[in-house]
Parts: structure tokens; C-alpha cells; sequence
């Protein structure tokens, strides 16, 4: 009898993550989410109690993990030359080869959700914008440059853009990684020379 339970609550979190991935938060249905999982609208609420649990449910580690992450990389001494970025890509790599839907349904289609989901975009972008701020700025200032430190902020919100439109068009690891690495060498490689 468990199996069953657990086989129908697993044909829910499909459905739901394939409803929100194509829909978004506001126009995800819990009508068409039980409809596709081949059970009951009751029983659906059964599992998840409103259609926020059942966001919360299939977003919320992803963006724990993504944000727990973000915060080592702001606490660790890292190489200057990309400015804590290296480690930044490699745990968005590591996520999105593991929860490549769960991290789309979070950077562009959680608005509505009234938590706080709703702005992992730009909460990702200001998460970065400091640890530029904090790693690079210093850096320039050290080696006598001047620059405007709204730099980061721009760097910050194009770099995620970036991001985004590569996930939106790859799910394989390598494509997707070897892309990044591309974005990175473009945003950051040299980028104290061709300031100067």
C-alpha cells in the first residue's frame, strides 16, 4: 500500500514540476497538475495543502542549497582573478545537472509565489553584486585603478541574464558548462588589464 502512496505522491511532484516549468507559478493549475498525474484534484490536496506547498516543495532545497552556497563562497579567500566567480559557476553547474527544471522554475517563473521564491533572480544577482563588490572593487583599488561601483551591479545582472539564456536553450552538462566557462573568460578574464 506504501508504494502506491509513494508512486502517486512522485506522479504529483512530475506533474507539478512539468506545470510550473511551463507555466509558471501564477498560471501553474492544480486542476491540470492532478489531471496529468492521473489522480484526483482531493487527492492532490491531500499531499500538498495549497499549490504554495507544493512550489515550496519542489523549489525550496534547490534554492536553500543555491543560497547556503552563495554564502560560503562570500566567506572564502578564493583566486583573485575571477573574483569568487569560478566557485560561484561550479555550484550553479552542480545544481543545474541535478535540478537543471527546479533552478529555471526559480530564476524565471516563480513570480506570484509571494515568498521568497519569487525574486531568486535578482536576489542571485545581488548575492553576486556583493561578492564583486567585496572581492573585485578592492582589487582595482589595490592596483590604482578607478572605477565606478555600479560596475558590479551591471556585471552582476548581465552574467545571471547570461546564465539564464543558456539554461533555457541546453540541458546537456558539458554544452552548458563549456558555455559558462565562454561567459565567464568574456565577463572577468583580464578584466583589471581592460579597465586600465
Amino acid at each position: 500500500m506504501q508504494y502506491l502512496k509513494d508512486e502517486v505522491k512522485q506522479r504529483i511532484l512530475e506533474s507539478a514540476l512539468a506545470e510550473f516549468s511551463s507555466m509558471g507559478y501564477t498560471d501553474a493549475s492544480m486542476r491540470k497538475i492532478a489531471k496529468n498525474a492521473k489522480v484526483a484534484l482531493g487527492n492532490v490536496y491531500h499531499y500538498c495543502t495549497s499549490k504554495q506547498e507544493l512550489f515550496t516543495s519542489l523549489v525550496g532545497p534547490v534554492y536553500d542549497g543555491l543560497m547556503n552556497s552563495i554564502q560560503e563562497i562570500r566567506e572564502m579567500e578564493g583566486d583573485e582573478s575571477y573574483f569568487g566567480i569560478n566557485e560561484l559557476v561550479e555550484t550553479l553547474l552542480d545544481i543545474c545537472q541535478r535540478h537543471n527544471t527546479e533552478l529555471l522554475i526559480l530564476m524565471e517563473k516563480s513570480k506570484g509565489s509571494k515568498n521568497k521564491y519569487e525574486d531568486t533572480k535578482q536576489d542571485l544577482i545581488d548575492l553576486i553584486d556583493e561578492v564583486l563588490a567585496e572581492k573585485m572593487l578592492p582589487n582595482f583599488t589595490n592596483r590604482g585603478l578607478v572605477v565606478n561601483n555600479y560596475l558590479t551591479t551591471i556585471l552582476s545582472t548581465a552574467f545571471i541574464e547570461g546564465f539564464c539564456c543558456i539554461l533555457k536553450k541546453y540541458n546537456n552538462g558539458i554544452e552548458v558548462k563549456v558555455l559558462v566557462d565562454q561567459l565567464i573568460a568574456i565577463f572577468f578574464k583580464d578584466i583589471s588589464l581592460r579597465l586600465s
